[in-house]
């Protein structure tokens, strides 16, 4: 299979920052999106199980998936307000006659491939990769920003961390909710396995 059609059969998008690349699998933070899209991806893949041994974890995560939906789609819409907010400022900007007036050298542009996993790609896992593309669009214009002279580097790169904040805490809220659903999963499950040894054990 060539890298085009290996590209095609994942979910993956395109952004044009490290910035984004930190943010999605670090080994120095304790969080990053990779591992919080695989968190979603194992409780998706609970929620989607029928076989009948897998039927609690089924109904823990039949009550905990549309949390995690209302987490993702807040975060998305917080987003969505930053982005205007900053879509709004440079608009005015490029809007001002005296940059009207000149023409100004385009500034290179880099893009890097994210790469959701195959078995990532499930529609939790979709809808939480729609935040990064908007956190990508939001540096994007901060960026153009700060190239039009509008704000220095320090403000760019501390609006770039203030906007990209509800992204982090998001990424926690659903890391802690996974993790205590697993937990539950696991203790209730380590419960009726105990409970089956102790019915064979007696009917002995």
């Amino acid at each position: 299979m060539d890298n085009s059609a290996r590209h095609e059969s994942q979910t993956s998008i395109v952004v044009h920052d490290k910035y984004l690349l930190s943010m999605w699998d670090s080994n120095s933070q304790r969080i990053c999106g990779k591992r919080v899209a695989l968190g979603l991806f194992s409780v998706e893949s609970f929620n989607s199980n029928k076989r009948d041994e897998h039927q609690v974890a089924r109904l823990l995560a039949e009550k905990v998936v549309p949390t995690l939906r209302d987490i993702i789609q807040n975060n998305e819409k917080t987003l969505r307000a930053n982005l205007k907010e900053v879509s709004d400022e440079l608009e005015q900007v490029r809007n001002d006659p005296l940059y009207k007036s000149i023409s100004l050298a385009e500034a290179p542009t880099s893009e890097y491939r994210i790469v959701v996993d195959q078995k990532g790609a499930w529609p939790l896992v979709n809808l939480f990769i729609r935040s990064f593309v908007l956190i990508d669009m939001i540096t994007s214009e901060l960026k153009a920003l700060h190239q039009l002279g509008s704000i220095d580097f320090s403000t760019y790169k501390k609006r770039e961390k203030k906007y990209a904040k509800p992204m982090w805490q998001a990424m926690t809220q659903i890391e802690d909710l996974v993790k205590a659903y697993h937990q539950k999963r696991k203790a209730i499950s380590q419960i009726a396995t105990n409970g089956g040894k102790h019915d064979q054990a007696a009917n002995r």
